[in-house]
């Protein structure tokens, strides 16, 4: 195993000498030589792990995902490898990086954990290591200040009123929320000209601190219990971190304007296993929105709460920074509402909205809204519960 920590990552594999050698040798001369060079590069420090195995013949099956981790006992979700060559000499074998945008900078010490996928997609451990942190630990200090706080934009009013990380994510509930890394909540209340409003929900949270972290996640839940939006992420936040800065995104969920309203009507309801094209195109907002089509393909049987979803609406919204894309209202031929599920807006611009179609429609009417993202920034510590 090695490690690397900084904007340029290089492992080098082959005999001592050549291996002493290669940053001066021309490419053509290092494969004669028998040594490989892998290089990463990354826009910020990061840390990169190396992990060379023998034995076997290679297979991208064996070591996939590896976690990072503090000596305290909180784990950061795994992620797929950066770096991947093979190592075709006897014994077989490969030599795999992953990098970490996100592990905790401030300790002495910390570790990897070494996963291959299962089945069910679930992370299969096969190994750990610990070693010293090779990043410097000299690093600024952000003071957090008491919750609740509020940040004013006009006449609205936003307040983070709860922040909480260390939730042991349910059995469950793993495969949709995270395998490994905690669950973490930030909970909201959104106020106009001081009373409280149901208008705006949280479309993303970017999660900082003062060290250089960045912490990503891969999954999401956004609920609005009636007080306001609480927004849920598995994401490691370290606890010798005094301090995060959270960069929420605000998007609207109701009281849309008119010029942020589009309307597609007249939609064929496709048969199973089938699909309407609609590709109609429409500038709003700055962006430009293209509903795809209608789909309805096998295998949607299963109840997601209340909602059996039977169909899917496509679309593409360029560019997706800045602007959300919302389907406000679904109603078939004969005037019924379709029901649909609100998700967590993606980051790529292709959405993919899942409703429940009335049974006999034959023709649907879509409501979409896009509209323009509010930006806010709080900076808080936050309180960890459950164990650890």
């Amino acid at each position: 195993m090695a490690v690397t920590y900084g904007t340029e990552h290089r492992f080098v594999h082959g005999r001592l000498l050549p291996r002493v050698l290669a940053p001066i040798l021309p490419a053509s001369w290092r494969k004669r030589a028998g040594v490989t060079v892998a290089e990463f590069r990354s826009e910020t420090p990061t840390l990169m792990v190396w992990v060379q195995w023998r034995g076997r013949p290679p297979d991208p099956r064996d070591i996939t995902d590896a976690s990072v981790f503090d000596l305290e006992g909180i784990e950061g979700e795994p992620v797929r490898g950066k770096s991947t060559f093979y190592i075709f000499d006897q014994p077989w074998g490969a030599v795999r990086g992953w990098q970490f945008a996100n592990f905790p900078r401030r300790g002495k010490h910390l570790g990897v954990r070494l996963y291959a996928r299962g089945a069910a997609y679930n992370p299969d451990p096969l190994a750990e290591f610990t070693f010293p942190n090779p990043a410097p630990r000299r690093l600024p200090v952000w003071d957090a200040p008491a919750l609740p706080q509020t940040q004013r934009m006009g006449q609205w009013e936003f307040t983070l009123t709860r922040f909480t990380t260390g939730e042991i994510i349910p059995e469950r509930l793993k495969p949709q929320r995270g395998w490994t890394a905690p669950w973490t909540s930030a909970a909201f209340e959104v106020r106009h000209n001081g009373r409280p409003s149901q208008e705006w929900t949280v479309a993303g949270i970017q999660a900082t601190d003062a060290s250089g972290n960045v912490a990503n996640f891969t999954s999401v839940a956004i609920t609005n219990p009636g007080a306001g939006p609480v927004f849920g992420f598995n994401a490691a936040l370290w606890k010798a971190e005094p301090a995060w800065k959270l960069r929420v995104e605000f998007s609207r969920a109701a009281g849309f304007r008119e010029d942020e309203l589009v309307s597609v009507q007249g939609v064929a309801v496709p048969p199973l296993g089938g699909a309407t094209k609609v590709d109609q195109t429409f500038p709003l907002q700055g962006a430009s929105l293209n509903v795809r089509a209608l789909e309805r393909p096998w295998g949607m049987a299963g109840f997601i709460g209340s909602i059996q979803p039977n169909a899917v609406l496509t679309c593409l919204l360029v560019p997706p920074e800045g602007v959300r894309l919302r389907l406000v209202r679904v109603r078939d031929e004969q005037g019924r509402e379709g029901r649909f599920l609100v998700e967590p807006p993606p980051a790529s611009g292709y959405y993919s909205f899942r409703l429940e179609v009335p049974r006999q429609a034959r023709a649907l009417d879509f409501t979409l809204a896009v509209s323009p993202s509010v930006y806010v920034e709080f900076v808080a510590r936050p309180d960890f519960v459950g164990n650890p």
